[in-house]
């Protein structure tokens, strides 16, 4: 089977993934090269930088009020993998995923192996809160970083009263890298990274 080589020179096989070739410095690296909307968005801006919205935004709303803090703080470390399968993939645009679900089975089962090999536990409770924080997002930053739609977009939520302001590649990564930290630090995830 075919390999990619990773930026911290890991030899990983996408439609064959092992936990131990994952490390996070690689998804960072990667996502934060990675440009949302296939690249037509007005400025460049991250994989990487939106992994960390979504992940801020799940504490910001209060979603999971209920939970303990170290509970929230495992939702927002899984928010922040949300994508983590595109360091491996590239971005490919959601209304191409319906029609090739051959490529939703390969990212499906990379982000297993991601969270096999990073250490975090998966919880398909939260899938719908994530998927929330996501569309909210999503909703963002059509607002702020797409021209004029030609027509209307999906149903979305209502977008952040925030203004988005793309980050740089090396910023997105350095956010990104120590989001992780911080979240697996405070919810106790080991990790060999």
């Amino acid at each position: 089977m075919s390999w990619i080589q990773t930026y911290t020179n890991i030899q990983l096989w996408p439609l064959n993934p092992r936990p131990q070739d994952v490390y996070i410095e690689d998804i960072a690296h990667s996502l934060a090269n990675v440009c949302r909307f296939g690249g037509h968005c007005r400025k460049f801006y991250s994989v990487a930088q939106h992994s960390c919205l979504v992940a801020l935004d799940i504490k910001r709303r209060g979603i999971c009020h209920c939970a303990s803090e170290a509970r929230v703080q495992h939702i927002q470390l899984l928010a922040l993998l949300h994508d983590a399968a595109e360091a491996y993939t590239a971005d490919i645009a959601r209304p191409i995923k319906p029609a090739w679900p051959e490529f939703v089975a390969i990212e499906s089962r990379l982000l297993n192996t991601i969270l096999d090999g990073l250490g975090v536990a998966p919880d398909v409770e939260v899938y719908q809160t994530i998927k929330f924080c996501d569309d909210t997002l999503l909703a963002t930053e059509a607002r702020d970083l797409m021209g004029p739609p030609p027509s209307s977009w999906c149903p979305l939520p209502e977008p952040l009263p925030e203004v988005i302001v793309p980050q740089s590649s090396e910023v997105a990564e350095l956010e990104f890298l120590a989001m992780w930290r911080q979240l697996r630090r405070n919810c106790g995830t080991p990790s060999r990274s």
